[in-house]
C-alpha cells in the first residue's frame, strides 16, 4: 500500500509539471506573436470596448505600435463619427517600419483636439523621430491659449504623407506657439541646429491660424533638409508667416494659396511666403493673396515673397526655381513687395503679379525688388507679366535692382505700371537709376525683347488671364511646359506670366454631329461635346 501511495503521489507531481510547462509554452506563444508585430487592418473607434482589432484612443494605437512593432503594412481606420478624440499623443520610431511597412491612419474625418497649457508639450500630435506613416483625411486642432502647435515634426521623421488634412490652431491667435504644422530640431519650440525630418509631404491640406501657418526649421548646415513638399495646400489665416521655410534643399512647393480672408487681429507686417537659406528647391504654381482683406485700409506692408539665399551657400549651389506663380488682391495702404528677393539665386520665369487696388489711398509698390550685392550670381528673370495701377499716393517701380548683379538676365518681361497717383517708373536700375518709362528701361540694356502693355486681365480677384493680343507669344521659350492651370505652352513662344492667354474672345461651342472648319476658340473651363455622325459598319472580308 505504501509503494502504491507513492505511485499516485509521484503521478500527481507530473500533472503539475506539465501544466507549468502549458502555461509556460503559451506564454512562449504569446510573446512570439507579439514579436511578429503588427499587421493588416486595425479601427480606433472610441464609443466599442477594446480588443485585438480595436484601439479606443490614438494613444492606445501608439503604445500597440511602440510595443509590437510592425511584420507587414497596417491600415488603421478611424470609425467614422467616433470621434472628436481629445488627446495628445506622440508617435516614435517604431520597429520594423520601412517602404514596405507603412502604417496608414484614415481619419474619415474624424477630429483629434488637445488644449496644452505646457510649452514643453504644446502638441496635439508629435512625429518623434517616426518614419513611413500616412495619415488621410484626419482633422488635428490645437486648442491651447498660448501653446497649440497642431503636428509637431522632429528628431529625423522622415517619409511621412498627409492628405486631405486639416491642421487649425485657434482663430486670431497671435502666440508664437501657436502652429498648425512644424518642423523643428526640438518638439516643444521653434528652433534650429539638428534634424528635423526629411522627405515628409503634405497633399491639398489646409492649414489653418497660428502666428505661423507652416514653420520648417532644421539642420543650417549641409546637408540641410532634403525633399519636404507642400503640394495643393492652403495655408490662411495665420498671423505674421504664411509659409516660414528655412534650410530646405530640392523641396518642392507646388500649387498651394496663401492668404488670411478672414482674420481680423492683423500685423502690419504679412510674409506670404518666406524661402530663406534654400537651394535646388522648386517653387511653383502658388497663388498669395488677400493679406489684409479684413483691414484694407491698413498701412500694412506686405511682403508677398521674400526669397533670401546668402552667398555663403555657393559655390556650390543648386537654384532655386520660381515659376508659373501669381500674386493677387493685395490690398493694403502700405509698401508692397511682389517679391523681395535678397541674394535670391535663381531662375524667376513666368510669374504674374497685380497690384491692381484702384480704391488704394497710398503706399510705395515693388514688382520685384532685388537687394544684395555686386557679386551675386546666377539670377534668371524672364517671362514674367508685372501689372500695377494701385491708386494713391507713393512711388510704383515695376522692378527695382538697387545693385547690379553680376550674372543676371532681365529680359522678355511685361512691365505695365499706369497709376492714378502717386509716381510712376518701369524700374529702377543700379547705379543707372530710375526708368521712368518703357524706352529709358531697355536704354539701361535690360528687357530688350520686354514688352509695355496693359494685360487686361478677365478679372483681378479670380482671373489673371491677359486678354490683350500684344501681348501673345512675346515670352522666350524657357521648357516650362505648362502653365499655371496646367495649360500647355507653346514650346516655341510661350506667353508672358504664369497664364497662358485668353484670346480671341470665345466663340461658343461646337455643335454635335458637327465637324466644320480648322478650329473652334472655347472660354476657359468650358466643354467641347464633338461626335461623329453617320458612321457605316464596315465588314471587311478576306
Amino acid at each position: 500500500m505504501k509503494h502504491m501511495y507513492k505511485k499516485q503521489n509521484k503521478t500527481g507531481m507530473g500533472l503539475k509539471t506539465m501544466t507549468s510547462l502549458w502555461v509556460m509554452a503559451l506564454i512562449f506563444i504569446t510573446h512570439l506573436v507579439s514579436a511578429q508585430g503588427m499587421n493588416g487592418a486595425y479601427t480606433i473607434n472610441q464609443l466599442q470596448p477594446a480588443s485585438a482589432t480595436n484601439f479606443i484612443s490614438f494613444n492606445a494605437l501608439a503604445t500597440a505600435l511602440t510595443t509590437s512593432g510592425v511584420a507587414g503594412p497596417v491600415t488603421v481606420n478611424v470609425v467614422t463619427n467616433s470621434g472628436p478624440y481629445n488627446e495628445q499623443v506622440t508617435f516614435p520610431v517604431i520597429n520594423g517600419m520601412n517602404a514596405s511597412n507603412k502604417v496608414t491612419i484614415n481619419g474619415n474625418n474624424n477630429k483629434i483636439t488637445f488644449n496644452s497649457t505646457n510649452s514643453m508639450m504644446p502638441w496635439t500630435i508629435l512625429m518623434n523621430g517616426a518614419d513611413y506613416f500616412t495619415f488621410n483625411n484626419l482633422q488635428v486642432e490645437g486648442q491651447g491659449a498660448t501653446y497649440a502647435i497642431c503636428l509637431a515634426i522632429t528628431s529625423g521623421a522622415d517619409y511621412n504623407t498627409f492628405s486631405a488634412c486639416t491642421f487649425s490652431a485657434p482663430a486670431n491667435g497671435t502666440s508664437s506657439y501657436q502652429i498648425p504644422v512644424m518642423w523643428s530640431s526640438l518638439s516643444y519650440a521653434p528652433s534650429t541646429g539638428a534634424n528635423s525630418g526629411n522627405y515628409d509631404e503634405f497633399y491639398n491640406c489646409q492649414m489653418f491660424s497660428g502666428y505661423y501657418g507652416i514653420m520648417n526649421y532644421g539642420l543650417t548646415s549641409a546637408p540641410f533638409q532634403q525633399g519636404n513638399k507642400l503640394i495643393g495646400c492652403t495655408i490662411s489665416d495665420f498671423y505674421y508667416y504664411g509659409n516660414y521655410w528655412y534650410y530646405q534643399a530640392n523641396s518642392v512647393i507646388s500649387g498651394c494659396t496663401v492668404n488670411r480672408p478672414t482674420r481680423t487681429t492683423l500685423t502690419t507686417a504679412f510674409y506670404g511666403m518666406m524661402i530663406y537659406y534654400n537651394q535646388g528647391s522648386l517653387i511653383e504654381k502658388n497663388i498669395i493673396e488677400k493679406p489684409f482683406d479684413t483691414q484694407p485700409t491698413i498701412s500694412g506692408t506686405a511682403y508677398c515673397w521674400y526669397w533670401y539665399a546668402p552667398l555663403s551657400l555657393s559655390p556650390p549651389m543648386t537654384k532655386n526655381v520660381y515659376r508659373n506663380n501669381i500674386v493677387r488682391n493685395i490690398k493694403t495702404n502700405g509698401t508692397v513687395y511682389g517679391a523681395y528677393a535678397y541674394y535670391a539665386s535663381g531662375d524667376i520665369h513666368h510669374n504674374t503679379f497685380s497690384f491692381d487696388d484702384a480704391t488704394a489711398t497710398a503706399g510705395t509698390v515693388y514688382g520685384l525688388y532685388f537687394g544684395g550685392t555686386t557679386t551675386y550670381l546666377n539670377i534668371d528673370v524672364r517671362n514674367n507679366n508685372i501689372s500695377i495701377t494701385k491708386g494713391g499716393t507713393g512711388t510704383k517701380y515695376g522692378m527695382y535692382v538697387p545693385a547690379m548683379y553680376n550674372g543676371i538676365t532681365i529680359n522678355n518681361n511685361n512691365i505695365y505700371v499706369n497709376s492714378l497717383g502717386g509716381g510712376n517708373n518701369h524700374g529702377y536700375l543700379s547705379t543707372l537709376g530710375t526708368a521712368a518709362n518703357f524706352a529709358q528701361w531697355q536704354g539701361f540694356g535690360v528687357d530688350v525683347q520686354g514688352a509695355n502693355q496693359n494685360p487686361n486681365f478677365v478679372n483681378l480677384n479670380t482671373d489673371l488671364h491677359p486678354t490683350n493680343n500684344a501681348m501673345d507669344n512675346l515670352g522666350a521659350p524657357l521648357g516650362v511646359v505648362f502653365d499655371q492651370l496646367n495649360a500647355v505652352r507653346n514650346p516655341s513662344t510661350p506667353d508672358m506670366g504664369a497664364l497662358e492667354f485668353n484670346i480671341p474672345a470665345c466663340a461658343g461651342t461646337p455643335s454635335a454631329n458637327t465637324i466644320a472648319g480648322l478650329s473652334f476658340s472655347l472660354c476657359p473651363g468650358e466643354p467641347a461635346n464633338l461626335a461623329i455622325a453617320n458612321l457605316n459598319n464596315i465588314i471587311h472580308q478576306v
